[in-house]
């Protein structure tokens, strides 16, 4: 009798929560719709499947790069004026569209909100505009809500802020929530179920050693301490149990490591050394991850010409290996991500 459960034990369905893990039931990726491409090779792309996507950030002009996850292949498209975001944050309601926004704080489209609908992979401009025009943002979401906190704008006084903006889905309306507890940008966002974690950033006085722990209704709760202060890098979750980031550099040097944070105790740890490959160049800006709903993790965005070929997490192991493909373009670093499936 085939086991699901041996087999695949993070994906048995009394793990399945809500519609979340609906696409788990009916996905694009059964067997019977494998057809030429599941088997033998990677296929066409069916639009609506689960994936992760890129976009924004430096030099990155005119598309995004979407990685399938079920066959880790990327392929670069063009979906219209979102992909040409700077310092963007991505959020994604899990099944139906992501919104991307905060660019550049000087930009004619600095307060609009683009969507794009994952069954056709297009965007356009929504009616609802950012309240507080800034960059280098850090992103946070589950199904319902997305929050853009903190960033940077220079014609407000102070430039570095401490808001929080909560995006809802369903009305497509964004409120202000509870401010963080120090402005600051350049942070890492991880996503768990109920909470989420704004590691690290850059403040008035210098990088950061807390974190804030928000709900995605945007509230706030006491923050942790954080291994080293750190701003700039990468993280991803499997959403249930752990987060996990990575700072390519520390103060200005080069940095391996990859710290996990278990949510039942809020409390990091560090994986020492297990980043194989690329990262012992300096890589400056803040790049971003994306997980698959819960087996793999992808901590890409970062910049290609110090960091060729992003690390592919396995969070029932922590064991990290390096993908064969590369990011479109070799300035991907402060760029938007997002995934249908789940973003971290």
């Amino acid at each position: 009798m085939f086991r699901q459960d041996r087999t695949n034990p993070s994906t048995a369905v009394s793990n399945w929560k809500g519609r979340r893990d609906t696409k788990r039931g009916h996905t694009q990726t059964a067997v019977s719709n494998w057809l030429n491409g599941g088997l033998f090779g990677p296929g066409e792309y069916v639009l609506g499947s689960t994936g992760g996507y890129w976009g924004g950030g430096t030099g990155m002009v005119g598309s995004l790069d979407r990685l399938r996850f079920e066959v880790d292949v990327i392929d670069t498209i063009t979906v219209g004026a979102m992909s040409t975001y700077l310092y963007a944050v991505g959020l994604s309601d899990d099944g139906t569209a992501c919104y991307l926004a905060m660019d550049y704080f000087s930009s004619p489209t600095a307060d609009n909100i683009f969507k794009m609908t994952y069954a056709n992979d297009v965007s356009a401009v929504i009616t609802e505009t950012i309240t507080t025009k800034r960059y280098s943002t850090t992103g946070l979401g589950d199904e319902d809500r997305g929050l853009w906190i903190g960033g940077y704008n220079g014609d407000l006084t102070p430039g570095r802020r401490n808001e929080t903006g909560v995006f809802v889905y369903a009305t497509e309306s964004e409120s202000e929530g509870t401010d963080i507890g120090t402005a600051k940008t350049s942070s890492i966002g991880v996503s768990g179920d109920s909470f989420g974690y704004v590691v690290g950033g850059y403040t008035d006085s210098g990088e950061s050693a807390t974190c804030d722990k928000m709900t995605y209704t945007g509230g706030r709760s006491a923050g942790q301490s954080v291994p080293t202060a750190a701003s700039g890098g990468t993280g991803c979750s499997n959403r249930d149990t752990a987060g996990y980031v990575f700072t390519p550099n520390i103060g200005g040097s080069p940095y391996d490591d990859v710290w996990k944070l278990t949510y039942a105790t809020e409390t990091f740890s560090t994986l020492s050394d297990v980043t194989p490959g690329g990262y012992n160049g300096h890589a400056s800006g803040r790049g971003t991850g994306v997980n698959d709903g819960g087996d793999f993790g992808w901590l890409g965005g970062l910049n290609r010409s110090n960091i060729p070929n992003p690390s592919k997490i396995a969070f029932a192991s922590d064991t990290f290996s390096v993908v064969s493909w590369s990011h479109s373009n070799g300035s991907m670093y402060n760029c938007a991500a997002f995934a249908n499936g789940w973003t971290a």
